[in-house]
């Protein structure tokens, strides 16, 4: 996980974001839009610092917040226009820093990885 934040930061902070709120900004360029304890779960961030993040994105004008009438209590949470634009921005140089850091191994190193990182996947989540 840190090979992959360090990847992120430096992504990111060209364009003033953290890395929080790119997980945020990401997973809604995904979803379209969803609620904030949605983004929580998936991304397996605080809900305070995902409601911190989240007031720093709207506060910026790159989410739009909405009521839920399903259900009051929470808000639907999606892109603007300019957090889309963002998203474009941002996402090919990211992918572009983690392929070179995911090029610095050989094949079977990468083989090895994947293989590792899945079986220590399947303990944490009980299926070894």
């Amino acid at each position: 996980m840190r090979v992959v934040r360090e990847a992120e930061r430096q992504c990111l902070k060209s364009h003033d974001i953290g890395l929080a709120e790119w997980r945020i900004l990401s997973l809604l360029s995904e979803l379209g839009v969803t609620t904030a304890k949605t983004i929580g779960e998936v991304t397996d961030m605080h809900k305070t610092k995902v409601s911190r993040a989240v007031a720093d994105l709207e506060r910026r004008r790159l989410i739009a917040r909405r009521p839920n009438r399903n259900d009051l209590r929470e808000s639907l949470l999606s892109l603007t226009e300019v957090g889309q634009s963002l998203v474009t921005q941002i996402a090919p140089e990211c992918r572009a820093f983690s392929r070179k850091i995911w090029n610095s191994l050989d094949e079977s190193e990468r083989a090895l990885l994947k293989n590792l990182l899945a079986k220590l996947d399947q303990s944490v989540s009980g299926r070894a």
